[in-house]
């Protein structure tokens, strides 16, 4: 398809995330040979060069964005600077869709991760503020508060969180 019309952003992307995907299942079975990790390793650059293509080809697609920043989030642990390549990455898609609350948790949780809890409560709240009926916010936003020492906001928030899950679904059994 991409052979077909490399103009379309579409193609791009859904081949990073078929090369993801396909590193992934390499790298996450038991034992995986140095070829199977190298094979990895080549997937997950073809993923980056064709998530930064669709970027490219269509700039105000947020999706495109999104999925670059989503590929340097999975790769954060192994590649140095892949946590502020996704920033940057999320950051534009935040320029092409600014009340998304679902990029502002994720940028949450990417400060998270890096135990830079105050950013990612401003992220999270903002979240909150964008979408206050999403369980997944006030919860991760109670989590940022706990890991803070704030006992009484997290309380607060995940009193909040607990009435959005619906019994029996995939939140509740987190």
């Amino acid at each position: 398809a991409i052979q077909a019309n490399p103009w379309l952003d579409q193609y791009h992307l859904g081949f990073a995330q078929t090369n993801l995907l396909l590193a992934s299942a390499l790298v996450t079975k038991p034992n995986p040979s140095e070829q199977e990790r190298q094979t990895a390793t080549a997937l997950v650059d073809q993923s980056i060069k064709e998530a930064r293509t669709a970027a490219e080809l269509a700039p105000l697609n947020v999706a495109n964005w999104e999925t670059l920043a989503q590929i340097y989030r999975n790769i954060a642990g192994s590649v140095p600077d892949a946590s502020t390549w996704a920033l940057q990455a999320y950051q534009q898609a935040l320029n092409t869709d600014p009340p998304n609350p679902q990029l502002r948790l994720d940028i949450g949780g990417l400060f998270f991760a890096a135990q830079q809890y105050d950013a990612a409560i401003q992220q999270f709240q903002l979240a909150t503020q964008l979408k206050p009926n999403l369980a997944n916010t006030w919860y991760n936003l109670a989590n940022a508060f706990q890991k803070k020492e704030m006992y009484q906001e997290a309380l607060q928030a995940y009193a909040q969180a607990k009435p959005l899950v619906t019994a029996g679904s995939a939140e509740e059994q987190q």
